[in-house]
């Protein structure tokens, strides 16, 4: 008999949302420096660069161990707005929120390739809301540029709940970011289905948190020799509608 599931978890980026990003490009950093030069912060793009990897390395350093503290497996997850705030301080400035928010946005509309939803995402998100399914997003997101994503492509209204992995120090597999789903949402491990599109994000990280997954091949990350005894694989979004 097929299970049935009351509680459908998402992934969104490579699983509702077709996402192509390019951060290393010269391009990029010329006309981001230039941006923070505008603004007051001088810096050569080769130089940006080198101090925003640098700040990344630290952050997640320090977010690592901050769940540990807390007798928290890791990965941690930095908070972004932390590095731009860093860079401005680098040139004696003290950038405002709005300022920071801004040039977050900017990097990634800078990086950012290809974003649109693929063709069977809102779909299947209405059917199960229709089948009073409880619907939920659970991604390792950057909150200061994802929520606008996410009200962009219309996916906001679809969740009962979201959550960024930057809003809560922790992202997949992380047991402490899939724990929320019992902690903080209190939906019950076996009638919760998580949806992704990686094998160890997604699939192992519910695998280890006692929650079968739906794992779904979207051409990245590469298809793995093996999925956990808990995850089945669907050929399209739409064939999640089978678990309802």
């Amino acid at each position: 008999m097929q299970k049935r599931y009351q509680h459908f978890v998402f992934d969104l980026y490579g699983t509702l949302a077709d996402i192509h990003t390019e951060e290393d490009e010269p391009a990029l950093w010329e006309k981001l420096a230039l941006f923070l030069c505008f603004r007051g912060a001088a810096f050569e793009a080769a130089d940006l660069r080198e101090q925003y990897l640098r700040l990344c390395g630290l952050y997640q350093y320090a977010a690592d161990q901050a769940l540990a503290a807390r007798g928290k497996e890791g990965p941690g997850e930095p908070e972004i707005r932390m590095v731009f705030r860093d860079l401005y301080r680098m040139k004696g400035m003290d950038a405002a929120a709005e300022e920071i928010e801004d040039v977050c946005r900017l990097f990634r509309v800078l990086s950012i390739k290809r974003l649109k939803l693929f063709p069977d995402a809102l779909p299947l998100l209405r059917t199960l809301k229709q089948a009073g399914k409880g619907v939920y997003l659970l991604s390792n997101a950057q909150a200061s540029f994802t929520w606008p994503e996410i009200r962009l492509l219309g996916l906001e209204k679809h969740f009962d709940r979201i959550l960024l992995s930057s809003e809560w120090g922790a992202r997949k597999p992380s047991p402490a970011f899939f724990g929320l789903l019992k902690e903080e949402l209190r939906l019950p491990p076996e009638d919760t289905v998580m949806l992704g599109n990686d094998p160890a994000a997604d699939c192992q990280g519910a695998a280890n948190a006692g929650i079968d997954s739906l794992f779904i091949f979207t051409g990245w990350p590469e298809r793995p020799a093996a999925l956990p005894g808990s995850c089945r694989e669907i050929a399209r979004l739409s064939d999640a509608a089978q678990y309802i």
